[in-house]
């Protein structure tokens, strides 16, 4: 009875010794996040608020600090919107393009089974206004037809040097592959490496190409080449101007 008290005596005060010694580390320093200043905005589109990207694991999506907590708020809520659209058991989230107010991701979803089922979505918000760019809407009505037109001829060379790199599609495939249309899925712009990229479905009767082409393959436009076929007042005219810098000292005030 004593040797049964004695050890419970001991383990408790392990307990209490190693909770004293938890309390005592020092706190790991927190990174502190970029300050990123607003460029100076362009003769047509509005200008745009400074905005800081913080990534903090484990937290799947990014931390967006705009300079407004309401603002912030609204964001996060339209992140956390894309990726519940993308089906899957587990989900990743890489950031493609931070900067001159816009944020642009690529969200997976993958759904264990024979095969994996992989869902590949990207978006890409304006931070000044804390909604998803739709491609249809920034785009000058006078200049729709010739989007299209020069995206189905990118897509076209895209499909044609795959045709050529594979070497072994029979005709009935390649014949299927030249003839697919572009559509523009207005929710599907990507924006990286200073290229906007516009992703489309391939549909076809071969298993194998819809199986390699199930992530989306799309033209891809410059920054610059972008431009003319934008509304004068489009956020992706800001893409032109100049980068912005970071500024030192303190970040922007937060407030509603």
């Amino acid at each position: 009875m004593n040797r049964n008290y004695a050890c419970c005596a001991g383990l408790l005060l392990l307990l209490v010794g190693s909770s004293a010694r938890a309390q005592t580390l020092p706190k790991k320093p927190v990174d502190q996040p970029l300050v990123v200043r607003s460029s100076a905005p362009g003769p047509k589109p509005a200008p745009c608020p400074p905005a800081r990207l913080r990534r903090r694991p484990p937290q799947l999506l990014p931390a967006v600090a705009t300079g407004s907590k309401s603002r912030d708020a609204r964001v996060h809520a339209q992140l956390e919107a894309e990726l519940a659209a993308v089906e899957g058991e587990t989900h990743e989230c890489t950031v493609r393009f931070f900067g001159q107010g816009l944020l642009s991701l690529c969200l997976v979803g993958e759904t264990a089974g024979i095969p994996l089922h992989r869902e590949v979505r990207v978006c890409t918000l304006d931070l000044c206004t804390a909604q998803p760019l739709l491609m249809a809407e920034e785009l000058d009505p006078r200049r729709r037809t010739a989007f299209q037109a020069e995206a189905t001829r990118r897509l076209h060379h895209l499909l044609e040097t795959f045709i050529q790199e594979q070497g072994d599609l029979d005709e009935a495939e390649s014949a299927d592959l030249r003839a697919q249309p572009f559509e523009l899925d207005s929710e599907q712009l990507e924006l990286a490496q200073g290229q906007a990229v516009f992703p489309t479905r391939i549909r076809t009767q071969s298993r194998f190409v819809n199986q390699f082409f199930a992530g989306g393959v799309g033209p891809a436009f410059s920054f610059a080449e972008l431009q003319p076929y934008l509304r004068p007042e489009s956020p992706l005219r800001r893409l032109v101007q100049p980068p912005a810098r970071p500024t030192p000292g303190r970040p922007p005030r937060t407030g509603n």
